[in-house]
């Protein structure tokens, strides 16, 4: 006990400099960027550093002391937390990092599912996975440049996925028609586990909420069939502009439409062939199959 407090106090006082010493880094001499709070606050002139209006540097340090605080706290309790109670009618599993198919990218699949059982049988893989990988958490500190930042951030790793057991049994659709599927694609520096409280949430009101994960080198961490990482890809150095960073983007954009529609493509094989194993031969495994058969294909959102 005396040893784990010993610990806890040392984590404590480690994220307290971390805080103080970033608070120095963005308001001190060495600053590179700084927040635009008004059209009026800051200046920018290429090669100088932004000025900063006195009104301006005291709501950015009040800010600063806000998340401080906030950090400390979270940290403190054992941040993340998830709610208890979902917000929907219904229980909801997931599959983690799994694929629809052999070529999809990975996704983490959220549907309403049974209460848990420790004693069913479904014969799905009913596991108690952690929330993030630490290849997750690498990826995150890469974004943030920030190395330092990694045993707070280390919290993301230690924590239980908020679905555990992952893979219960789906819930048959009420009205046997299938349930509705939503599409989630995540934005830049995410990742198909980074949005998991909100992709449960709305499947806990009868969705089948596929979060899918970009191998476009717009997230903070990626693995693609072959087991490669791919890290978050950002322009060159050279004076920001818009069409420069439009240019930069647009491979991406034609990725993510492609990866988007492999999946399409892999939800209405498997609805119209229930029976087949191509799914399967694909690469996908038995539980994916068997879920991804109880949707609705013509009731899709993006």
């Amino acid at each position: 006990m005396r040893a784990s407090r010993t610990r806890s106090c040392s984590r404590l006082f480690a994220l307290t400099i971390l805080c103080l010493s970033e608070g120095f880094a963005l308001f001190g001499p060495s600053a590179a960027f700084v927040p635009s709070f008004s059209p009026h606050s800051l200046t920018y002139s290429p090669g100088r550093l932004p000025s900063i209006s006195p009104r301006a540097r005291t709501l950015m340090t009040t800010t600063m002391m806000g998340k401080t605080v906030d950090s400390l706290v979270r940290f403190a309790w054992g941040y993340p937390k998830f709610p208890q109670d979902l917000p929907g009618p219904y229980s909801v599993s997931s599959l983690v990092r799994t694929r629809v198919s052999e070529t999809s990218v990975t996704t983490t699949i959220s549907y309403p599912a049974e209460p848990a059982n420790p004693s069913s049988s479904s014969g799905l893989p009913q596991t108690r996975l952690s929330y993030w990988s630490q290849d997750q958490v690498n990826g995150l500190v890469d974004y943030t440049r920030q190395p330092k930042l990694a045993p707070v951030l280390s919290t993301l790793r230690r924590a239980w996925h908020p679905s555990s057991p992952v893979g219960r049994m789906p819930l048959s659709p009420p009205d046997g028609r299938g349930w509705p599927v939503i599409i989630f694609s995540h934005g830049l520096a995410g990742h198909a586990d980074m949005y998991t409280d909100l992709c449960r949430s709305l499947s806990s009101f009868g969705y089948v909420v596929i979060a899918m994960e970009h191998e476009d080198g717009s997230g903070t961490y990626a693995s693609n069939k072959e087991g490669e990482i791919i890290r978050y890809k950002r322009p060159d150095n050279t004076p920001y502009s818009r069409e420069k960073v439009t240019r930069f983007r647009a491979p991406f954009l034609q990725q993510r439409v492609e990866e988007t529609e492999q999946v399409l493509l892999e939800l209405e094989t498997l609805h119209a062939n229930p029976t087949s194993q191509a799914s399967t031969a694909q690469g996908a495994t038995p539980a994916v199959g068997d879920l991804l058969r109880i949707i609705d294909p013509t009731s899709v959102s993006l």
